[in-house]
């Protein structure tokens, strides 16, 4: 959209610098998010895989009655999604009625016809769907009809859309203007994860430094052994010097280049708790609000320090790769964590595992 065009090698960098990043600075984390809290953080995902995996092993009535759900599930959104016997997406407008109300008042209720989307309901808990559920009713029953209500009104567009509010559906509204709140609602949860994640960070890395000082403990747990400190420290000054050279690179003054380096090592940092905290509670990684956040933030400092244009807008990007990128792995790494401390694989193990993941 932009039209940037940036070169494969920058974009695997993006994705390599992120990755790395992501996973060292969740590995500090890792002792208070998968041990000290356990029982305390449903962890749905890792449940699921857990229960998959224990299942499999276990064999007999409840890996057949494992098969005969994936089976039914298959073939239900099998025929949904190929064969459309179906709708996907249920909106009821068949009724008189409810077209009538999805016609003057814009009020459209409407849910997902597929098979996984039940089944991620049962692996978050009715606690987490619920919060899900109201953010939906939130937004067809109160935010669509509101802003149709006092946009239909203006026979001219109204920024972001492109078309008039009275001339705009249910759907159109919601993807023109809610969808956008959604973001800005995750924006703000994603500060306010940051606000809540300032002692978990403080208290992880306590432990790493005492860990630092002291040597690791001779003792220590082989489930609770992680990659060393020292390794961490040398794998993110790596990933910062790196960093920090392709910045460069792009045609910035050093101060810029120092600056987004700094922008990018704050947000990944704090965003790691954020996304493994996410993950930990309802399954659900806001990276897109954070990486929209990380844009915003990272286009006004920068704006400050002259830079615009097409560069600025690709180092902007830049930033938000490596950041987006950094979530997503933590968030995962944080899953499959959780898996294996059920299981009684040993941390430093599935580190390094990562690692080659990543590079690969």
């Amino acid at each position: 959209i932009l039209q940037l065009d940036p070169h494969p090698v920058q974009t695997i960098f993006i994705s390599l610098a992120g990755g790395c990043l992501g996973l060292l600075f969740l590995i500090p984390l890792r002792r208070y998010f998968v041990r000290e809290m356990h029982g305390q953080f449903p962890y749905p995902e890792a449940t699921a895989i857990t229960e998959v995996l224990v299942t499999g092993e276990k064999g007999g009535s409840q890996a057949k009655l494992l098969l005969q759900a994936t089976g039914i599930a298959g073939v239900y959104d099998f025929f949904v999604t190929t064969f459309h016997v179906w709708r996907e997406f249920v909106d009821f407008q068949f009724l008189p009625q409810v077209r009538a109300v999805a016609e003057k008042a814009r009020v459209v209720a409407s849910f997902d016809a597929i098979a996984f989307i039940l089944g991620l309901g049962y692996v978050m808990g009715l606690r987490s769907s619920m919060i899900l559920c109201a953010g939906g009713a939130l937004s067809n029953f109160v935010l669509v009809p509101l802003i149709w209500m006092i946009g239909r009104h203006y026979p001219e567009a109204i920024y972001p859309a492109t078309a008039a509010i009275a001339d705009m559906d249910a759907t159109q509204i919601f993807r023109g203007y809610v969808r956008f709140v959604g973001v800005g609602a995750i924006a703000a949860a994603g500060i306010f994860g940051i606000v809540k994640s300032l002692r978990i960070v403080v208290g992880s890395f306590k432990i790493a430094a005492h860990a630092f000082k002291h040597g690791e403990a001779a003792g220590q747990e082989r489930t609770d052994r992680d990659l060393s400190t020292m390794t961490v420290l040398i794998g993110v000054i790596a990933a910062a010097l790196g960093a920090g050279i392709f910045f460069a690179s792009l045609g910035t003054s050093l101060t810029v280049a120092l600056v987004g380096l700094a922008l990018m090592l704050v947000f990944a940092f704090f965003f790691a708790s954020v996304a493994a905290n996410a993950i930990a509670t309802t399954a659900r990684n806001p990276v897109s609000g954070m990486t929209m956040l990380t844009i915003i933030v990272s286009s006004v400092v920068l704006l400050k320090f002259g830079l615009s244009g097409t560069t600025g807008m690709f180092f902007v990007m830049a930033i938000a790769g490596m950041v987006c990128t950094a979530l997503s792995v933590s968030g995962q790494a944080i899953t499959d964590l959780k898996a294996g401390y059920w299981l009684g694989s040993t941390p430093a193990v599935q580190q390094r595992v990562k690692f080659w993941g990543i590079l690969a």
